[in-house]
Formats: C-alpha cells, structure tokens, sequence
C-alpha cells in the first residue's frame, strides 16, 4: 500500500522554481567552498566500530564509498580518486593496523606517498532500517562520523562527529517509498542516499 503525500503550496512553489532553471548551489564544507572539487582523494572504505569492523571489512561501509562514487558520477562534479598500486598498498596497511585507532599523524604518514591531496575517512556508528514508529514502512535512520584530512597541510580540515542522516521533508519529495519489500534492497537504497549526502558535504550542491 502506498501513502502519497498531499502535496503543498511551498512544494508547488519549489517545483516551479526547479521547472524554470532557478537552481542555488550550496558550497562544500572545507578549502573555502570547493571542497575536494579538482583535488586527488583517497577514499578509505567506512568502518563500524560498533560491530568491530576496521576499514574495508564492513559491507556497509564499502557500500557508502562506493555509491559515493556513483553520485559523483552521476552529478558530473570535478571528482579524482587516487586508485594505482601505492593506493592499494595504504588500504592494506589500514586493513591490518594493529592499534585501536588511525591518528590524524599516521593517516598522513602512510597515505602521502600515494600522492591524494585528501583522505576521506568514516565510521558509520548506527544504521537503523525501521523503528518502533514507522509501521507498514521503512523509516531508515543512521548516524555517521567522517573526516577529512589534508595530506599537504597535515591537518584535519572538516570532520563530523554524530551526524545523523535520513529522509527529511525535502529529500521525501523526491526520494523513493521504503514501502515493505526486500531488506537488502532497502539498505542498497539508503546506503546510496548516505554516499548522495556524504557527496553533498564534499563537492557542493545545487538545490
């Protein structure tokens, strides 16, 4: 059964306003609004720490890097990830670090002879498909910490702590339905909204 949302008089107003060409673009959070637009990036697959999964053992976490390459795709932003052998040689080394956690001086250290201007690094802390309030739907909700760490300067230049992502008003009108169906194919779904939002924060947006 699916549930249409009465559409309103605002909405009416921001479809006509997307009809007409008027789009705002909203600025990446770091390197003075340009983001990682241009720059060499390794993308280091999220972990879960609350399930005890290190970078690169979590599905989940690889699934939000890779559909965060979809949308930088999709969206046509100046996007350049670092993929060559030294690459994969850092990933490697992260896989099987033996302390609890990756400093900022390590990240640096081991992944500036890959030649990426950025690491762009996560944790995804939750990751919840329903809940006790959303009945005879999905209500997806998860809660994600990354940050990005720039290689030249050595320096952490944007980070977020307990960011947590869903479906808000604005995304509703144009997301899909989590109507009951497949598990797997609701969490695919969502994962592509994190990497959509993660995308948003990295290269900018237009509205």
């Amino acid at each position: 059964m699916h549930h249409r949302a009465p559409v309103s008089a605002m909405s009416v107003v921001c479809l006509a306003a997307i009809s007409g060409g008027c789009h705002s673009f909203h600025d990446a959070r770091f390197n003075d609004g340009n983001g990682a637009s241009g720059e060499s990036v390794l993308l280091v697959p999220f972990r879960e720490s609350r399930r005890d999964r290190w970078y690169g053992e979590s599905r989940e976490g690889r699934g939000v890097v890779k559909f965060l390459r979809d949308w930088t795709e999709e969206q046509a932003v100046d996007a350049v990830f670092v993929e060559s052998e030294l690459a994969e040689e850092v990933l490697h080394q992260v896989l099987n670090w033996t302390k609890k956690d990756l400093r900022v001086a390590d990240w640096v250290r081991i992944a500036r002879p890959c030649g990426a201007r950025y690491v762009i690094e996560g944790d995804i802390l939750a990751l919840e498909l329903d809940n006790a309030l959303s009945i005879g739907f999905y209500d997806p909700v998860a809660t994600v910490r990354y940050r990005v760490i720039d290689l030249e300067s050595g320096r952490e230049v944007w980070s977020r702590d307990s960011w947590e992502i869903k479906l808000d008003e604005r995304e509703s009108q144009f997301q899909p339905t989590y109507e009951f169906e497949n598990a797997d194919k609701v969490r695919a779904l969502f994962l592509a909204h994190i990497g959509s939002r993660l995308g948003e924060e990295l290269y900018g947006y237009h509205e």
